[in-house]
């Protein structure tokens, strides 16, 4: 069959199904994805922070939301730790099996189970509690297709850590580290904390540009322009 037009959610994976599929450069159209603003937004209620944080046993930490799979890279972030203060803790959410095993040995073999809690599933309407709660997102991941998580921690007023693979999402209002190399972490999760005002600032700037109704009007603009 005939593909007319691919419609993809980055300019990364634009460039992966171009490789992939072989199809000419214009018939793939990138169109940003949006997040639930909401149930994402600025949290003003910090009751609520502190109930989520007793219900995840957790004092000042930093969130990984969606560690499912190696690509992910968690390790990074763990071994990082290390190189912290010790009251810094780690909240691992949306693991799973053969991953899952893998951090947790990780864990286990740098002696970090006091500072490292993994949640396999957290409730949607506790996360932008634990966004907020948090020190910052980290997202090391070494290959990612947009990162919605990114949008959705600027969007409660959370400073982000990343990496290249979500620079799409982040743009110039979250700090990036190289998935590679765990100083860059220490040193990245050192400046979220001195930063903090002015990244919050700048990711709720940031996120404005961000909406599913801007992405649905958009992609319908597009239709009804190859309808001419």
């Amino acid at each position: 069959g005939r593909i007319d037009y691919i419609v993809t959610v980055s300019e990364r994976s634009k460039k992966d199904i171009l490789e992939v599929f072989r199809v000419p450069e214009p018939r793939v159209k990138v169109f940003y994805q949006g997040y639930n603003s909401e149930i994402f937004r600025p949290v003003r209620d910090d009751s609520e922070i502190e109930i989520a944080r007793k219900r995840y046993g957790l004092r000042d930490y930093l969130i990984m939301v969606g560690a499912g799979f190696s690509h992910k890279n968690a390790e990074i972030v763990i071994r990082a730790l290390k190189g912290l203060d010790n009251s810094i803790q780690l909240l691992i959410t949306g693991t799973r099996e053969p991953y899952e095993s893998k951090i947790k040995s990780l864990v286990s073999e740098l002696n970090l189970w006091e500072r490292v809690r993994i949640v396999k599933y957290i409730h949607q309407e506790d996360l932008p509690y634990l966004y907020a709660g948090s020190v910052a997102l980290v997202f090391p991941s070494r290959y990612e297709g947009f990162g919605i998580p990114v949008l959705e921690a600027m969007a409660v007023g959370t400073p982000v850590i990343g990496t290249e693979a979500v620079k799409e999402a982040g743009g110039d209002a979250i700090l990036y580290a190289d998935p590679d190399d765990v100083d860059s972490w220490i040193n990245g999760i050192k400046t979220a904390i001195e930063q903090r005002d002015f990244l919050v600032k700048k990711g709720y700037e940031r996120v404005k540009s961000f909406s599913w109704k801007n992405t649905a009007k958009s992609i319908a603009e597009f239709i009804k322009g190859l309808e001419h």
